[in-house]
């Protein structure tokens, strides 16, 4: 549908164990846009590394004597 921009595709989905052929949407140059729960995934794994580095810096400034929680 060049009108639109989109394009529509086949591909493999994984849920749990069942594994089928679905459709996809893709853009002009052929790149798939992501379901909505690969998006959830993706944004789950963003904050799970932000929490991560967040400890870690914390960890940090307990180490140099600094209460991170009064910064």
């Amino acid at each position: 549908m060049p009108e639109v921009g989109l394009g529509i595709g086949r591909g493999n989905y994984t849920s749990g164990l069942m594994e089928r052929e679905v459709l996809y949407w893709y853009d002009e140059a052929g790149k798939r846009y992501m379901t909505g729960d690969e998006i959830a995934k993706a944004e789950q794994q963003q904050r799970e590394i932000a929490e991560q580095k967040q400890q870690r810096l914390a960890a940090k400034l307990r180490e140099l004597g600094i209460d991170p929680d009064t910064v």
